[in-house]
């Protein structure tokens, strides 16, 4: 018996020896995909694409599928096989069809390394907003005393808009208003009554009910006119003792000065004939008696004399007069002669 056990021992031994051999084969052991993810969650706000990562931290090759949730929900593959790799899977929400509210859905990614893996979507649909277009930046109006811009509402809901212009010559109508669907025509006038010869800028100012306000650089030009006779009287005769004024009086000139030439053919006084240029409300005073003041000169005797003004408020009415009384700057020389003058006058300003 301990014969037969020995013998059994050894070839047992000698069948392990031989497990080990060069004549034996070894299985190794089996690679395992493992999958790895670069997000569990995709907040969309009011965006229309996410991004996610799929790739293989394992070994072998890892393949995978995906499914979404919801109709609203895709992506850019459906399925594949990773090794080394990393896959980007484009995720996009459509919301033609989705009504304004909150959603969430999600994604499931079923891989041949084990459990699935899911990622959650979130997304809001909110009311569309209005959003302000308009048609130009800016405007040049040389020698237009008229233009026009439009404004429209290239995104949703209704636009309201209110305009401001930064410049007294500028103006816009209307001013203000509410937009939907239609294409609202503003238009830009220009005022040049008042305003001296040169170049202007000026602008627009468009204030949305949703956004950032936006302006338009109005640019335009006023150019300096040719003088106007505007008092032009031949072979007057003023007696002693009165005044000859204007028949109206004028607004002041855009350049702020007015230009009288007086030509006195004939005249026997030897006192000053006043040559004047006053405001209307020092005219008033004038012919009432009150205290006054003028623009001047003194005239002696025959020949041309002028008078030049001083800077004019632009707009301000004013009067230009001779005067052959004792009421000016110069008293008559009591010799109870009649002095009356024969003259000519004209006065001459830059358009007003």
């Amino acid at each position: 018996m301990k014969y037969l056990l020995g013998v059994l021992g050894l070839i047992s031994l000698l069948l392990v020896v031989g497990c080990d051999g060069g004549g034996s084969t070894i299985v190794p052991p089996e690679e395992l995909a493992e999958i790895s993810l670069s997000t569990s969650s995709l907040n969309f706000g009011q965006d229309e694409q996410r991004w996610f990562t799929i790739a293989n931290s394992g070994e072998g090759t890892l393949e995978w599928s995906i499914t979404c949730s919801d109709y609203w929900l895709s992506t850019s593959r459906t399925s594949g096989t990773t090794t080394t790799e990393t896959e980007i899977i484009r995720v996009e929400v459509d919301r033609d069809n989705m009504s304004i509210g909150s959603y969430r859905g999600s994604i499931t990614i079923i891989s041949n390394a084990g459990e699935d893996r899911v990622i959650s979507v979130s997304v809001i649909i909110i009311a569309p907003q209005p959003e302000l277009s308009l048609s130009h930046s800016s405007l040049t109006l040389n020698y237009l005393d008229e233009s026009t811009f439009t404004i429209t509402n290239s995104g949703g809901g209704i636009l309201e808009w209110e305009i401001t212009c930064d410049a007294d010559w500028l103006s816009c109508s209307p001013n203000s208003g509410v937009t939907e669907l239609e294409t609202e025509v503003i238009t830009v006038t220009i005022d040049r009554g008042t305003l001296y010869a040169g170049p202007y800028a000026g602008r627009i100012t468009i204030d949305p009910n949703e956004g950032i306000s936006q302006e338009i650089l109005v640019l335009m030009n006023v150019e300096v006119p040719e003088p106007i006779g505007m008092w032009d009287v031949s072979n007057m005769v003023l007696e002693e003792d009165y005044y000859h004024p204007m028949p109206s009086s004028y607004r002041a000139p855009m350049d702020g000065t007015i230009q009288v030439a007086f030509d006195l053919h004939s005249w026997p006084g030897h006192y000053g004939l006043e040559i004047m240029v006053m405001s209307s409300a020092n005219y008033t005073n004038y012919v009432n008696g009150n205290n006054y003041s003028a623009y001047h000169t003194s005239v002696f005797t025959t020949g041309i004399s002028t008078l030049e003004t001083g800077i004019i408020e632009a707009g301000e009415r004013f009067i230009v007069l001779i005067e052959n009384t004792d009421a000016g700057w110069e008293d008559n020389d009591f010799d109870f002669i009649e002095d009356s003058a024969y003259y000519d006058v004209v006065a001459v300003f830059q358009g007003y």
